[in-house]
């Protein structure tokens, strides 16, 4: 009964792991929704004030030059709001990497002890495949904590 309640104490770290991506996403979610409310109030305004602006106008000449004009200010509007959304986005990006990154390693140390512990139950309850798969298990571990080392000197020494 002692492994079952170990794996139900190690599920509780991927849940943590995918609430707090889920925050990240909902914080995400929020701000864009107020990127794109801000930018529709921003659009309404401008076309309304760009209309008054034409239905003012007498001459072919002034509606023509103020069409142009209004062209610049939709164009700022564009670059700013997609400036924003790229930003937003890298950000967004930056914080789940963070997190997969800071919680996957321990995840699967934490998976891969509790495989360990419920193969060495099996294996001393009779299941003589136990001891293959546990020794299986160990190479696999030590090879991949191996390669992460390795990785992290690489990248700390460029």
């Amino acid at each position: 009964m002692k492994p079952n309640t170990q794996y139900s104490l190690a599920a509780g770290e991927p849940i943590t792991a995918i609430e707090t991506l889920a925050s990240i996403g909902l914080a995400g979610t929020e701000k864009f929704t107020e990127l794109n409310v801000a930018a529709t109030l921003a659009a309404i305004d401008n076309t309304t004030h760009h209309y008054s602006t034409l239905a003012s106008s007498d001459r072919v000449v002034d509606l023509i030059e103020l069409q142009m004009q209004s062209l610049l200010p939709a164009a700022e509007s564009a670059k700013a709001y997609f400036s924003q959304v790229f930003a937003f986005a890298r950000t967004t990006s930056h914080q789940f990497e963070q997190v997969l990154e800071s919680r996957m390693s321990d995840i699967q140390d934490n998976l891969c002890r509790q495989i360990y512990a419920g193969l060495t139950v099996a294996e001393e309850q009779g299941f003589p495949v136990a001891k293959f798969v546990k020794d299986s298990l160990m190479l696999t571990s030590e090879t991949a904590l191996s390669t992460k080392t390795s990785i992290r000197r690489q990248l700390l020494s460029n």
